[in-house]
Parts: structure tokens; sequence; C-alpha cells
């Protein structure tokens, strides 16, 4: 698999280079640290929200990772429901 990259003709997006299967692990989106809280990583920077999401965040311990919950084809932005995981949609 290669790795998502951002999309800029307008706006920062992550797109997939190309097919990602369902329950695929992407990559680490945020890091929660202790003396200053949340931490977001470039590949969470950049999560387009969805209220209908093509992926999922899962924690274990103190770091966030992406997940796919569905067959992502190449080109198609990554997205996630900001809201259940206390994000700010922006």
């Amino acid at each position: 698999m290669k790795l998502p990259y951002l999309a800029k003709p307008h706006d920062y997006t992550v797109l997939a280079a190309d097919f990602i299967p369902a329950n695929e692990l992407i990559g680490s989106t945020h890091i929660q640290d202790p003396d200053i809280g949340l931490v977001e990583l470039v590949l969470g920077a950049f999560l387009t929200h969805s209220q209908a999401p093509n992926c999922m965040l899962n924690t274990r311990r103190r770091i966030w990772s992406l997940w796919c919950t569905e067959d992502i084809y190449e080109n198609e932005v990554l997205t996630i429901n900001k809201i259940l995981y206390g994000l700010e949609p922006v």
C-alpha cells in the first residue's frame, strides 16, 4: 500500500494513493501527551470530517491510529467523524 497523500488544489485533504482494503491500518494521527495534551500529527491534521466516514480512530495506550472501515479506492478522500472523538470539525 502506498501512503496516503495530500491534495492541494484549493485545500489540504488526505487522499488514498491506491486501493486500501477495509480494516487496514493507515497510520498514527495523534499522541496523547500527559503534560501538554493531545498532539496532532500530520495525518491527523488533514483528515476530513464526515457524518458518513470511511475511517475510524482507535487508541492504544497514548497513540491514536487511523483504520479503514470500508474499502477505499485510489484518489478517494479519507474521512472520520471528528465529533465522535472530541475533535473540531473544520
